[in-house]
C-alpha cells in the first residue's frame, strides 16, 4: 500500500510546488518526517502503520523535490553546477556514515532509537534552513545571491 501511494505525493505537490516558499516546504517536510517517523514507531495496527508510512513517504517526496530546487536557487550562476554537484556528492558521501549511525542506533536502541535519531536530524535541518535559508520565491537569482 505504501509503495502504491508513492506516485500520489509528487502529483499532489506539483499543484503547489512553485506557489509556496521552498524553504518552508523543506521545513514542513523535515518536521513531518520527524513527527510521522516517531509516531510510526508507536504503532501496532496495520492500518496506522500504512497511513504513517505513506505520510513519511510524502514527507520524503516533499523534501526531495523542494530541496533540490532550492539548492539550485542559492548559488550564483557562474558556480551553480559545480556547487550543486558538490552538495549532492557530499550528501551521498554522508549517507555512508549515516548508514553506520543508523545501524548503531538500531542495535543499541531498536527502531525507536533509529527514528529518534532521524527525527533529531530533521529538526536540525528544519531549524537550519528555517533560520538561515534565504527566501527565494519571486526573487531573481541575482538578488538571492546578493543577500
Amino acid at each position: 500500500m505504501i509503495a502504491l501511494a508513492y506516485p500520489i505525493g509528487p502529483f499532489l505537490f506539483m499543484l503547489f510546488a512553485d506557489r509556496f516558499e521552498r524553504k518552508w516546504q523543506i521545513v514542513a517536510a523535515a518536521i513531518g518526517t520527524a513527527i510521522f517517523g516517531l509516531l510510526f514507531t508507536l504503532q501496532s495496527e496495520a492500518w496506522s502503520i500504512i497511513v504513517l508510512g505513506i505520510l513519511i513517504n510524502f514527507s520524503a517526496n516533499l523534501m526531495s523535490y523542494s530541496y533540490h530546487a532550492y539548492q539550485t536557487e542559492l548559488f550564483p550562476t557562474r558556480i551553480r553546477s559545480r556547487a550543486v554537484g558538490f552538495t549532492y556528492s557530499f550528501s551521498r558521501l554522508s549517507t555512508i556514515f549515516t548508514s553506520f549511525l543508523i545501524a548503531f542506533f538500531a542495535k543499541e536502541f531498536g527502531n525507536p532509537g533509529v527514528f529518534t535519531f532521524i527525527a533529531l536530524s530533521m529538526v536540525v535541518a528544519a531549524g537550519s534552513i528555517g533560520i538561515f535559508g534565504p527566501p527565494t520565491n519571486g526573487r531573481a537569482l541575482e538578488d538571492i545571491n546578493r543577500g
